[in-house]
C-alpha cells in the first residue's frame, strides 16, 4: 500500500499542469539485487511519455513487495528517442505484471490526458 500511495503521490504532482510543461518524461526506476522481479528488471530504465496511458497501467507496484519508483525527467535532463517505452514493450510488461496489480485508468490520468498539450 505504502508503494501504491507513493507512486500516485508523484504521478499526480507530475502531471499537475504547473509542472507537467518541465516534464520530458517518465523513467521507471527498480532496485536491482537478487529480489529484483523479471517484471521490474525488464522495466528498469524504461521511460514513458507524459501523456502515455501505459504509465499508469504499469504504475509500480507490479507485484507483491514491489519496491519500484517513478521518476520524472525534466527539462535539461538528456533523455534518448530509443530509452521510450515502445507498444510491444507495454505487451511485455503487461504479461509479466501481476495482473491484480494492474490500474485501471484514473479520472485524474484521463482530464490530464484530454488536455492535448504535449
Amino acid at each position: 500500500n505504502t508503494t501504491t500511495a507513493y507512486n500516485h503521490g508523484r504521478l499526480s504532482e507530475i502531471i499537475d499542469p504547473e509542472i507537467a510543461r518541465f516534464v520530458k518524461g517518465i523513467r521507471y526506476s527498480a532496485i536491482l539485487d537478487t529480489r529484483t522481479t523479471e517484471v521490474c528488471r525488464f522495466l528498469d530504465g524504461k521511460v514513458f511519455k507524459p501523456s502515455d496511458p501505459n504509465l499508469e497501467a504499469l504504475l509500480p507496484p507490479n507485484h507483491f513487495s514491489c519496491r519500484s519508483i517513478i521518476v520524472p525527467i525534466v527539462a535539461g535532463e538528456a533523455v534518448d528517442e530509443d530509452e521510450f517505452i515502445t507498444p510491444e514493450q507495454v505487451g511485455r510488461a503487461r504479461g509479466l505484471a501481476d495482473v491484480k496489480f494492474l490500474t485501471q485508468t484514473s479520472a485524474a490520468w484521463k482530464a490530464y490526458s484530454e488536455r492535448g498539450d504535449e
